[in-house]
Order: C-alpha cells, then sequence, then structure tokens
C-alpha cells in the first residue's frame, strides 16, 4: 500500500469504487459523486475530510494527476473533462462539502 493510500484509505475507497475504469459510462462526473452520498454518513465524512486535506496538499498539477490515479485508484483524466486535476478535485470537494450529512 502506498503512502497515500494508508493516508487517506476512504478517499481511495471512493475513488477506486466510483471512479473506476467503467465510470465514464455515467452521465458526468457529478453524477457519480452524488451516487457516493449513497454511502454511510461516517464514510462520506470522513472521505470529504480527506479529500480536503489531500486538496490542501501544496502538490503540482502531475503530482496531483500521479497520486489520484496510481495511488489512490481514480480513473479520471481530469483534462478530458476540460479540467486540471486540482479544479476536478475542488468540484468533487465543494458537492460533497454541500451535500455531505453533517
Amino acid at each position: 500500500m502506498t503512502e497515500y493510500a494508508a493516508r487517506y484509505p476512504k478517499l481511495r475507497y471512493f475513488f477506486a469504487a466510483y471512479f473506476h475504469q467503467d465510470w465514464v459510462d455515467s452521465d458526468s462526473f457529478e453524477d457519480v459523486v452524488y451516487d457516493f452520498l449513497a454511502e454511510p454518513a461516517a464514510t462520506i465524512r470522513q472521505a470529504t475530510r480527506e479529500l480536503e486535506e489531500f486538496v490542501g496538499l501544496d502538490l503540482s498539477e502531475k503530482e496531483l494527476e500521479e497520486i489520484v490515479y496510481e495511488d489512490l485508484g481514480c480513473f479520471v483524466h481530469a483534462p478530458g473533462l476540460g479540467l486540471t486535476c486540482r479544479q476536478w478535485l475542488e468540484g468533487v470537494l465543494r458537492i460533497l462539502k454541500k451535500a455531505a450529512p453533517n
């Protein structure tokens, strides 16, 4: 297990389970995030905290892309969505923070 996978287990679960190789069959990445909101509240809260911490790290765009794909098991190519990886992560975080249970 990599350092980031160990440090962010719920985020890794979220990315690997919901943004797997076939996620593009969904309508949008936003829909996938909303699907995640069916998970237990504790899982959503922890994944949100982990994503907030991860986005706050001082990492380059290239480092973010590598960690998200290789360490956290996420099959999202943000430029294919017209976004940088950081923009995509921040978009996911906004949805989670707005819709996640308290």
